[in-house]
């Protein structure tokens, strides 16, 4: 896969999350981080890859 599209931070300002997105999940949501990190691992990345859309494979990650 050959890169499409490049984003700079260009402002000087850094973002530091107090945690990564997986805690909020797992609180939020009641997604265990396992369950989460392994959806972020596998079929996230075919998200990212066009494979599948987001909108179609998230909403049941939600719901539990």
């Amino acid at each position: 896969m050959s890169v499409q599209a490049m984003v700079f931070d260009t402002d000087g300002v850094i973002v530091r999350p107090k945690s990564w997105f997986v805690t909020p999940a797992a609180e939020r949501y009641g997604i265990p981080r396992d369950q989460f990190m392994t959806f972020i691992h596998g079929e996230f990345q075919r998200c990212i890859s066009g494979e599948l859309e987001l909108a179609k494979i998230l909403p049941p990650l939600l719901e539990g």
